[in-house]
């Protein structure tokens, strides 16, 4: 575990002030809690690789030298540096501030500091910080919109707001799909403990957080409802 900073602690307070709620703060607990584990995740095994090619093509192919870019939920700086090699200017934001000081060590270690206009910890729920159309494109990668709830629809929205017409949204969300994959190994015991009705609701709504509870909560979004 990472112990957040006295700035990182002041940035916290500002954010449970403003829009965070109960479960954004458990989140952000969460990754301040997970540190530099969050780096490894997308190569850690080859499905996590695969996973990791796939959203560098998409950024390759929908982000443009030049462009202004607001990276939500950007962790510990992997697309950061995507985005920095890419010659795109972009103004770095997570939930987390200890997330943030990583992505700043990272980022630099890999000689793309000179990128970064600025970093922030931002809730994706409230992006008016920013002006209307500031920016060329949003990357929301790692699943931000998941962690808004029932306001992932509000996140989306800002995420559109702040960015130009004709720019780019680039958004991945937790799907039931990949959920399902990755837990079905503990299904059994998931039900045993929590009952099959919980388990059921979790699969109508989404919703980790009846069985997740202190643990990685997030809403799941079926196969349909990711266009």
């Amino acid at each position: 575990m990472t112990a957040p900073s006295a700035s990182v602690a002041a940035d916290n307070a500002r954010v449970d002030s403003g829009a965070a709620d109960e479960s954004v703060g458990a989140v952000r607990d969460f990754f301040d809690a997970l540190g530099a584990a969050e780096w490894d995740r997308l190569v850690e095994s080859p499905s996590a690789r695969v996973a990791l090619e796939l959203h560098r093509r998409f950024l390759r192919r929908f982000v443009q030298p030049g462009w202004r870019v607001l990276e939500v939920g950007a962790g510990p700086g992997r697309f950061t540096v995507e985005l920095a090699r890419a010659s795109t200017s972009v103004v770095v934001s997570d939930i987390s501030g200890v997330q943030l000081e990583l992505n700043r060590a990272r980022v630099a270690e890999a000689g793309c500091e000179h990128a970064v206009h600025d970093r922030r910890v931002l809730d994706i729920r409230d992006l008016s910080a920013f002006a209307d159309g500031a920016f060329d494109c949003v990357l929301a990668y790692g699943g931000p919109i998941s962690y808004a709830f029932e306001d992932a629809g509000k996140a989306f929205a800002e995420c559109v707001r702040v960015t130009r017409p004709g720019g780019v949204v680039l958004a991945s969300v937790m799907s039931s799909i990949g959920n399902l994959r990755y837990y079905l190994p503990g299904l059994a015991e998931e039900i045993k403990v929590f009952g099959a009705e919980a388990m059921d609701a979790v699969v109508h709504t989404g919703d980790l957080r009846p069985t997740q509870a202190g643990r990685h909560i997030c809403r799941i979004f079926p196969v349909a409802g990711n266009r």
